[in-house]
């Protein structure tokens, strides 16, 4: 009996270890947990915000620095800081004088119109600042912030032509007193059409331009003074010029005849009718004679020749104006006139209108020409 009811325990305690088991192996096949899953999903990715376009910088030029496009071609020449601002267009000798108690900040150079479009003043935005601090634009009352094309039009040049210019802007006579440095700034479109303006929220003029660049004139800081000397080394050696010597560009041959004081300038025929071309009062030409041969073939016009600017005192500058003899008792005098048809010789007047003061002193004068792309000079006195 015992041992029959051993045996029923037995097998009764088999049966039960055999269920454990199978719920043991249906446990450990079962899947992880829902959270567990989401837990280790990857995280959606948070767009990086785009920054904005840095906009170009402007590029910077100092004084004998150049800038070409595919427009136009630029130079820098000279800066000065003068009362009267004296050019030649079409013969005549034009002025710009500066208001009572204030001065002009000019800068010089030449310009090439390389386009096949007139290209006027008014597709060029113009603005300055001086001393880093006072700002003009073409907007400003009063500043007289303006460009002039000296021989071809105050206003335009025409495709294919070059001009000198005169880019200034009138300050107090206090702010010329204190000039430190002067920034000119030139925008543009790139096609070179018309540039348009409104106006900010605080009345401030804003051009459409997309394209410019700037001039810094002045020497206020130790590198403004640096990158003026080097500037200096960079610029091409003035030549010394005498009566007789020639030069040769591709265009023409130039032989210097006669530099002289002369209040009353007469054509080499004055048998007749002529016409001449006397001084103001208180005024006196400096005539520099020159023979010009037109070794190209086609002619030659006025707009083509080379230029002078007479100097006084190391300081006081005069721009002049040419005329050609035509030896019938007149002159040509407009940039279009034929100064030589192919291989014949002309004479040329680079007259130079100043103070008659600048005969009568002992101070030094000298004429500079510019010739092709060199410069040249002749001592008067």
């Amino acid at each position: 009996m015992k041992k029959a009811l051993s045996l029923i325990l037995a097998a009764l305690l088999a049966a039960s270890l055999c269920a454990c088991g199978n719920n043991a192996a249906e446990s450990t096949s079962s899947p992880e947990p829902t959270a567990t899953a989401e837990a280790i999903a990857t995280p959606t990715a948070v767009p990086t915000p785009t920054a904005e376009p840095t906009p170009e910088p402007v590029a910077d030029y100092k004084i004998g620095d150049s800038i070409e496009t595919d427009n136009f071609k630029m130079t820098f020449d000279s800066f000065d800081i003068v009362s009267e601002y004296v050019y030649s267009l079409s013969g005549s000798t034009c002025r710009s004088t500066a208001d009572d108690g204030c001065k002009f900040l000019l800068l010089k150079g030449h310009f090439e119109n390389n386009s096949a479009k007139t290209i006027s003043t008014s597709a060029l935005a113009l603005s300055c600042i001086v001393n880093n601090t006072y700002e003009f634009n073409m907007e400003s009352s009063g500043s007289a912030l303006d460009l002039n094309f000296e021989s071809s039009g105050i206003f335009s040049i025409d495709p294919l032509f070059d001009s000198d210019y005169g880019l200034y802007v009138q300050v107090s006579d206090k702010l010329a007193e204190q000039f430190e440095t002067a920034t000119f700034t030139v925008k543009y479109h790139e096609d070179m059409s018309n540039i348009t303006y409104t106006t900010d929220s605080d009345g401030n003029w804003i051009s459409d331009a997309d394209e410019g660049f700037s001039v810094t004139v002045g020497n206020a800081t130790s590198d403004a003074v640096e990158n003026s000397t080097e500037t200096a080394s960079a610029k091409p050696t003035v030549q010394s010029l005498d009566i007789g010597d020639t030069v040769t560009t591709d265009d023409y041959e130039m032989t210097l005849v006669s530099v002289g004081f002369s209040y009353d300038v007469l054509p080499s025929d004055t048998s007749g009718y002529y016409r001449h071309f006397p001084a103001d009062s208180g005024k006196v030409y400096i005539n520099v004679v020159a023979d010009v041969k037109n070794t190209m073939k086609r002619d030659i016009t006025l707009s083509e020749l080379y230029s002078c600017t007479g100097i006084y005192d190391g300081d006081y500058t005069y721009s002049g104006f040419t005329a050609v003899d035509d030896g019938d008792g007149s002159f040509l005098e407009f940039n279009s006139d034929v100064a030589a048809v192919p291989l014949a010789t002309c004479k040329v007047h680079s007259l130079i209108e100043c103070p008659a003061e600048v005969d009568e002193s002992d101070k030094p004068v000298t004429v500079q020409f510019k010739i092709g792309s060199e410069k040249y000079e002749y001592k008067l006195r």
